[in-house]
């Protein structure tokens, strides 16, 4: 009778502990793999664009495809500027010591509506995501020259002589989806910092355009990048995003 209690409290507390645990994970197998690795390759983008979920679901489902195509036009083009002043929030996520701004062409979105379609879409209680990109005749996602990260790329950044990559990361926030977009500010703040070491080596001047790369007043030019993966850590609660250039647009 003494122990019972007792007994009782340690049961809700293990539940409650591996409930949590298993939600996380049951979130994210459930989720395509689309999500995780979208079918990006050197001849076309896919771009996931996600936003938290409202009551009107069509409204949350419209916002997200939105997102999408504003993403792809910073892909294809925008000025990295940094800012300082902005302190790390968690112990185990990089002190970036800056804040960015993507500043894009704004019209670009509009017209990419026009050669982009939506493939696919998920809701789920925390995340509505749209997958935007090419379709192939066959109505179905064009996954031919997929690129395929390598395992553990969060905690190992790939490297090869054709592209650059930058990791982003980020804590885990109340929303989802501000997890996700710090991450990816940061990794465009990563990928920004490799394409200025890489035109400071060839000694080009503030202003001066060189390629596809523009260094202007602390400012950097970033084209033609891509998302190629996103991983949740469960333990530590920790958003990570990979980003991937190829080398000609910074050189």
């Amino acid at each position: 009778m003494g122990y019972r209690p007792i007994l009782v409290c340690l049961t809700s507390i293990l539940l409650a502990c591996f409930g949590a645990s298993a939600k996380d994970s049951r979130n994210q197998a459930d989720r395509p793999a689309w999500f995780w690795t979208p079918p990006a390759t050197d001849q076309s983008d896919c771009v996931v664009g996600m936003c938290q979920p409202c009551l009107d679901r069509d409204a949350s489902h419209e916002e997200a495809r939105d997102k999408a195509l504003e993403l792809l036009a910073v892909m294809r083009g925008a000025r990295i500027r940094s800012r300082t002043g902005l302190v790390g929030i968690d112990e185990s996520v990089r002190h970036m010591g800056t804040d960015i701004e993507a500043v894009y062409d704004s019209t670009l979105p509009a017209s990419l509506s026009e050669s982009y379609d939506e493939l696919a879409s998920f809701t789920d209680g925390d995340l509505v995501a749209v997958l935007v990109g090419p379709r192939d005749d066959s109505g179905k996602i064009d996954e031919i020259g997929k690129y395929e990260p390598p395992d553990c790329w969060w905690q190992h950044v790939p490297s090869d002589d054709s592209c650059l990559y930058a990791v982003g990361e980020a804590p885990q926030f109340q929303y989802e989806v501000s997890s996700w977009r710090l991450a990816l500010k940061r990794a465009m703040l990563e990928l920004a910092g490799q394409v200025r070491v890489s035109i400071s080596s060839l000694r080009k001047t503030d202003g001066e355009r060189y390629g596809k790369v523009v260094l202007q007043e602390g400012d950097v030019r970033i084209r033609n990048w891509q998302i190629v993966a996103r991983h949740y850590d469960v333990d530590l609660q920790v958003y990570y995003v990979l980003l991937r250039m190829p080398r000609e647009n910074a050189s």
